[in-house]
């Protein structure tokens, strides 16, 4: 009885390691074709609502950026984009991201969205490789995971457009 407890849960286990990147690797390949890409570390999808959704999604799954790369890609994938689509609205849905002068609102999500939202966002921050240094004698990655599993769904307006 024991045993097929913990086999059972070595499949749960192998099933989440291995789907996951599977996953995370389908969406960059769909849109690499489909050409939803920005530049090297954001994509965006089409929302059925008319507007852009932009995805923290690195062509190359493991990647290297610090605060300051990151919000600078970040920067040029909203920049692409309002060249790209001068009249249409971006957003943005993020656990880790916050801005003061976007002014995000909660999203309303329960249940398994927000915790496939959530292994997503632990898999992004394992990936990065800035993230396996130590700051005020804690581990980087330690604290940004600690912060996706305590703050709840936000979306952001990053760009209005004439809808």
């Amino acid at each position: 009885m024991l045993i097929d407890v913990i086999s059972g849960l070595i499949v749960i286990i192998f099933a989440i390691m291995t789907g996951i990147p599977t996953a995370a690797l389908i969406v960059s390949l769909k849109a690499r074709i489909l050409g939803r890409y920005l530049n090297g570390y954001f994509s965006i999808s089409k929302k059925k609502t008319g507007g852009y959704e932009l995805h923290h999604h690195p062509t190359f799954g493991f990647y290297y950026a610090s605060r300051r790369k990151f919000y600078r890609m970040l920067d040029d994938a909203i920049r692409k984009f309002q060249t790209g689509y001068p009249d249409q609205m971006l957003v943005a849905s993020t656990l880790t991201f916050s801005s003061r002068t976007r002014g995000g609102s909660v999203i309303a999500e329960t249940g398994f969205p927000v915790a496939f939202s959530r292994l997503m966002a632990d898999f992004l921050v394992l990936c990065n490789f800035a993230n396996y240094r130590r700051a005020d004698d804690r581990w980087r990655f330690a604290q940004l995971i600690r912060d996706v599993h305590r703050n709840k769904p936000m979306r952001f307006v990053l760009v209005k457009g004439i809808q």
